[in-house]
Parts: structure tokens; C-alpha cells; sequence
């Protein structure tokens, strides 16, 4: 159980790292509103993640 929150708390830094690097947020140029909608992607996506992961790991057992 440990384990397996520990691996998605690494895939959700993971996601986060790459995601802020593409999106390259500045809160001077999007102000609160786009912290808000960078948070919000960010939640969504990693959410996708761990649904895929779900699905993948009950496909291989």
C-alpha cells in the first residue's frame, strides 16, 4: 500500500515537473487565475495518469 502511493506521489512530481516545463508558468504574466488554471490541468492530467495506470495494471494481471 506504501508502495503504490509512494509510485503515484513520484508520478504525480513527475507529471508536474514535465507539465510546468512545457507550460512554463509566470504568475506576474497569468496572475491568479493562472496558477488556478495550471493547478486544475495539473490535477486533471495526473488523474489520467492514474487511470491509466489502474487499467494497464488489470490488463496484466
Amino acid at each position: 500500500m506504501i508502495k503504490k502511493s509512494l509510485r503515484v506521489l513520484i508520478f504525480f512530481l513527475i507529471t508536474m515537473v514535465i507539465y510546468a516545463y512545457f507550460y512554463k508558468p509566470e504568475p506576474e504574466n497569468y496572475g491568479k487565475d493562472g496558477w488556478i488554471m495550471f493547478l486544475i490541468i495539473g490535477v486533471v492530467l495526473v488523474w489520467l495518469g492514474i487511470e491509466w495506470f489502474r487499467k494497464r495494471n488489470r490488463n496484466n494481471e
